[in-house]
């Protein structure tokens, strides 16, 4: 089974909003934890953008509301954090017993977990003795604007991370920068950014004027130090015609140490290194090398030796889940001709597993040039075709329903925790020859545009997409928002399936009408589009869902419903709670849910017409709203109703797991087993 090599939680005092202000000031704690995400996990604002890939949860408490306990045996290793402020210091009574539960588990495994307080004010020691003596990560000594402050706070937990999980250094040992520079123009950077380092805790530095001893040749002392360091390449104008600068680069990549290059360029050069690529770049002005640019150089390079580590972790665990194959040789990047040519030969077959996304086609049509039979595969390419390359999803379209739930907060999520998912599961059914269908609206920013975005993606990358393998329903009358240009504008990877105007439903089909002008023909409409989506899909996967949606009836709900009448393969993910999370609950013949009581949908003067109206209408085949009803079926109809090709125990890990990489996996499985053989 698969177990995540790292989680990170993150736990803050939400600040009260008293009187129901509908503007509450922003919430910096919070900016914070989105700062963490961002560094550790992925850009949310670039939901393709490929980050370190560590999972972080957030743990915000308001007054009157539990927080949900940190999982500590869940992954390998485990880090929380905890954002004290004055509101935390105010309220420490309500924390004082989940505080002492999470120092009680560090204090069980300090090895493998690890708690921090970042005091985010002077009055940090009020929250109380136990949590003042233990590691804290000072924030408080003065003004700083949130940007900075996250700078500082993701580049020291980058650096503790690295400490808890690299079991080839001491536990106090920080993260070695070995910095590469031409002394011609790079000495005074090189220097300024020592004198930086030295000042702080987060890394130690290798700079060769000072950290070579007398009697040491240059290059052991150099190969020595850059086998456990970053290499910080200070790319100005000379750096490229310097023997020992070419040479630390190429030591750096044959050992695969992590590299970061700083683009320090004035003029310009006359012959760029070519062995540069394929690693991060940032770009700071060598005249303007102040604290705030010393600290961004730093920090981008703890996080690509964070992204390094956890890469190497992860494809271990992938290994040793049996989700990679026997024999593989993992890399941290992507490959490039100048580190294969120093590992294998042009008549080699070996396979190499690399992170995703995959390599653009006409780079590996290149590298296949060298040598023909190496196999270069992602995590995702290797787990979605068969041992012939067949793809065995080919004929197979997986209806997605995946939408935010109000659980999300109380779990420790977000949308964008919930996008991460999508993604991730749009790319695995993808690569397993399958199509995706999907339900979505017109919103922007919605999950419908995270899958155009998928769409280009996979463009960019050379591997287009056979024609019509995304379904993309809409219901009428929420078709008619689109333009003939927004139809045009579609790229032939997606079919767009408009859903007819039932009969029953007295509107002119030319004139767009609002859930409040009529909620019938919106319930109606609605429904009609999920009975398309089973009729064009083969199996559906549910993710979170409002209980109580727009109109009287649950669309979570009633798209479980006529995929169980379809006897379609159902995945039920429960882990983000929501209308899915009450489906499991009813399944496991437990207590009846609030959402599966008509006064629960019923709870306004102007909902409860709208469910009268609609059950007390001519709808001839058409099936009242009775969630008594549906409770009773559910509630007799076991797990096997699922019909998805796992077993009971891995349902349930499938209800609960909260890991993407895990649920992923279950899906997947379920899928081959039920339409692969």
């Amino acid at each position: 089974m698969w177990q995540a090599p790292l989680e990170v939680f993150v736990a803050w005092q939400a600040p009260s909003n008293p009187g129901g202000n509908p503007d509450p000031p922003p919430d910096a704690r919070h900016a914070l934890a989105g700062s963490l995400f961002d560094w550790l996990t992925g850009d949310r604002g670039d939901i393709l953008s490929h980050g370190p890939g560590i999972p972080v949860a957030y743990r915000s408490h308001c007054s009157g509301s539990d927080l949900a306990p940190i999982p500590w045996a869940r992954s390998d290793f485990v880090m929380l954090v905890v954002l004290v402020d004055d509101e935390m210091v105010l309220h420490r009574e309500e924390w004082e017993g989940w505080l002492n539960a999470a120092l009680d588990a560090f204090e069980a495994a300090p090895k493998k977990r690890r708690v921090f307080f970042c005091a985010l004010t002077r009055n940090f020691r009020n929250l109380g003795r136990r949590y003042a003596s233990a590691q804290a990560i000072r924030l408080d000594g003065g003004a700083g604007d949130i940007g900075a402050i996250s700078l500082e706070l993701c580049c020291r937990l980058s650096n503790e991370i690295c400490r808890l999980i690299d079991s080839t250094r001491a536990n106090e040992e920080s993260t070695t920068l070995f910095i590469s520079h031409a002394k011609r123009d790079g000495r005074e950077a090189a220097r300024t950014i020592k004198r930086f380092i030295d000042n702080s805790p987060d890394a130690e530095v290798f700079f060769d004027e000072v950290s070579l001893q007398p009697s040491r040749q240059f290059e052991d002392s150099f190969r020595e130090k850059i086998s456990t360091a970053t290499l910080v390449v200070l790319l100005t104008d000379t750096w490229a015609s310097r023997y020992w600068c070419q040479w630390e680069a190429l030591r750096a990549k044959e050992l695969s140490r992590p590299i970061l290059i700083v683009d320090m360029l004035s003029n310009g050069e006359r012959r760029h290194f070519p062995y540069l690529g394929n690693v991060p770049v940032i770009r700071v002005d060598v005249e303007s090398l102040d604290d705030d640019a010393c600290r961004r150089i730093v920090s981008v390079a703890q996080i690509e030796t964070l992204r390094d580590l956890h890469e190497h972790m992860r494809l271990e665990a992938l290994a040793k889940a049996g989700r990679l194959p026997k024999g593989a040789r993992h890399l941290t990047r992507a490959p490039e001709l100048a580190t294969l040519v120093t590992t294998v030969d042009a008549t080699s077959s070996d396979t190499f597993i690399y992170p995703d996304p995959p390599i653009a086609l006409h780079e590996f049509a290149l590298i296949s040039r060298f040598c023909a039979e190496l196999k270069l595969s992602t995590p995702i390419e290797q787990l979605g075709t068969d041992s012939n390359g067949v793809a065995p999803l080919s004929s197979t379209v997986v209806a997605v329903s995946i939408s935010d739930s109000e659980d999300l907060p109380t779990l420790g999520f977000e949308k964008a925790h919930l996008e991460r998912l999508w993604v991730m599961l749009s790319r695995h059914i993808l690569a397993l020859g399958g199509g995706l269908a999907y339900g979505g609206d017109l919103r922007s920013g919605g999950f419908t545009d995270i899958l155009f975005e998928l769409v280009r993606a996979y463009t960019d990358e050379e591997r287009n997409l056979e024609e019509s393998i995304i379904h993309w329903f809409l219901a009428w009358p929420i078709h008619l928002k689109l333009s003939a240009e927004d139809v045009a504008s579609l790229p032939p990877v997606i079919k767009l399936h408009k859903s007819s105007q039932p009969q029953d439903v007295d509107c002119d089909p030319r004139i767009f009408v609002s859930p409040t002008d009529n909620p019938y023909a919106w319930i109606r409409c609605l429904s009609e589009m999920r009975k398309d989506m089973v009729t064009n899909s083969g199996a559906r996967v549910l993710v979170g869902g409002q209980r109580r949606a727009s109109t009287p009836r649950s669309g979570i709900l009633e798209e479980f419903l006529c995929s169980l009448d379809a006897g379609q393969p159902v995945f039920l993910c429960g882990g983000f709670g929501g209308m899915t999370a009450d489906i499991i609950t009813v399944l496991r013949a437990g207590r009846v849910p609030a959402s599966f009581t008509t006064v629960f949908h019923a709870d306004s003067p102007d909902r409860k017409r709208a469910l009268d109206e609609f059950n007390e209408s001519p709808m001839g085949e058409v099936d009242p709203i009775d969630y008594p009803r549906v409770f009773a079926r559910l509630s007799t109809s076991g797990l096997a109703c699922l019909n998805n090709g796992l077993d009971d125990a891995e349902n349930e890990r499938l209800f609960e797991s909260q890991s993407v990489e895990e649920i992923v996996g279950l899906i997947r499985n379920g899928l081959l087993k039920t339409f692969a053989g």
